[in-house]
């Protein structure tokens, strides 16, 4: 750099002096406003072999590294997808819903993912049979003897299939809505309530004809079902609020049916931020309903949001 001069005025950025008056081919100049600064060009070829050679090391390495995240991404998919779908036979059972015999002796349990009712002998300690089912079930009701299981078969068009528990077989088939769920028996065992979430209503099916009498529309999703002690009113728990998102009040409510007029009589309204309604249990004494449910907490006061600056 001793051997090259190189100069510059405020008013003339680009004067550059060299010896001889030829600019030195490996030289680059950079200007700093009165200043110009000259470095060293690298050789040209040598450069461009290396700057190749670390460019085929990068794609190499980058097709690597995808080849290893779709290999995982595979085996994922292999592992955690449905064995059903794999065609190798459920690996899955997904236990949904479960009741008790009269006697205690037995558990039926509803596997949704195998599509299939569970046997469980409780003094024995493990499962002695299994019924396949149609579609993946969702929740059970059992006569009071103990003698037929109504399973509800969620589909787009359900199915409530009748178990002969004694024999470990369907016995008939009963027709419902869009997703059925939450059988609940009426006290005399001849009537059958039935949600049907995404139609949004109830079906009352008649077990001496096996024909539906009506359906009860209620307010959004139906999950969840129990008759109070007294037979004379159906607690029905919709899983979702069905109002605007945005409201001041936000919440899933309990709507309350009148088994013998047919129709919506009440509705209770959850604290605010209340959703996701899952299950609803009556006391046995009749005097309390207890439902689970989320309950969110989304609205801010505005003090809270001057204090959060």
């Amino acid at each position: 750099m001793s051997k090259l001069q190189v100069a510059a005025s405020p008013r003339c950025v680009n004067a550059v002096f060299c010896p001889g008056g030829q600019r030195p081919p490996d030289y680059a100049f950079t200007h700093y406003g009165s200043r110009i600064a000259a470095t060293k060009k690298p050789p040209k070829k040598k450069h461009c072999e290396k700057y190749e050679s670390a460019k085929k090391v990068r794609v190499k390495a980058d097709m690597k590294q995808n080849i290893k995240l779709l290999a995982v991404s595979l085996i994922l998919a292999v592992n955690l997808w449905p064995a059903s779908v794999l065609g190798a036979g459920p690996t899955y059972l997904s236990p949904a819903a479960m009741v008790a015999a009269p006697d205690g002796l037995r558990l039926y349990i509803a596997c949704a993912t195998a599509h299939q009712l569970a046997i469980f002998d409780v003094p024995g300690g493990k499962v002695t049979r299994r019924v396949a089912l149609p579609e993946a079930p969702t929740g059970l009701a059992l006569s009071a003897d103990g003698a037929r299981l109504y399973v509800t078969c969620a589909g787009a068009a359900s199915r409530v299939c009748v178990v002969d528990t004694k024999a470990g077989k369907i016995m008939d088939t009963l027709a419902a809505g869009h997703t059925a769920t939450a059988p609940v028996l009426s006290q005399d065992g001849r009537t059958l309530f039935v949600c049907n979430r995404f139609n949004n209503n109830v079906s009352v099916i008649d077990l001496g004809t096996k024909k539906e009498i009506r359906r009860v529309a209620v307010r959004r999703e139906p999950a969840a079902a129990a008759l109070t002690a007294d037979g004379k009113f159906l607690l029905v728990a919709n899983h979702l609020h069905n109002g605007p998102a945005d409201a001041d009040y936000v919440a899933a409510v309990v709507s309350v049916i009148d088994v013998a007029a047919g129709k919506v009589v009440k509705e209770l309204q959850l604290p605010n931020g209340s959703g996701a309604l899952q299950d609803i249990r009556v006391s046995p004494d009749g005097k309390y309903a207890v439902v689970t449910h989320i309950l969110a907490r989304f609205h801010l006061p505005t003090t809270q949001l001057e204090r959060a600056g």
